[in-house]
């Protein structure tokens, strides 16, 4: 029994320890956004800016959106959809997600100079 119980609490120690620290899964997904190669195609600029603007309440599925600008002035929105990591059940680390860019929203006129 006492080993059952060192054994218990080891594996409970290295699973908290493996988990992510709060802001890292947003790191990680920003991240993918700055160097997707679909958002820098679709606004036809370097990105500048990637901000949180919703995310949804599951713990298990659910998505993030971000508000993405570029240099250029253009707009557009990045979804990024959880989706399961093939992981066991207990195991912590991050979570596996898919990204989509969405349509333009806005740009930019240009500026002309007189």
């Amino acid at each position: 029994m006492k080993k059952f119980i060192t054994l218990f609490i080891i594996g409970f120690s290295f699973a908290a320890l493996s988990a992510l620290p709060p802001g890292a899964q947003q790191d990680r997904e920003i991240s993918a956004i700055k160097k997707s190669r679909e958002a820098k195609k679709l606004l036809g600029s370097r990105i500048t800016s990637v901000k949180q603007s919703a995310q949804s309440e599951g713990v298990y599925s659910g998505y993030n959106v971000y508000e993405v600008k570029s240099a250029n002035g253009c707009r557009t929105t990045a979804f990024v959809q959880y989706k399961s990591c093939g992981r066991a059940s207990g195991f912590t680390g991050p979570r596996c997600f898919d990204l989509r860019i969405g349509p333009i929203k806005a740009c930019r006129a240009p500026m002309t100079g007189r």
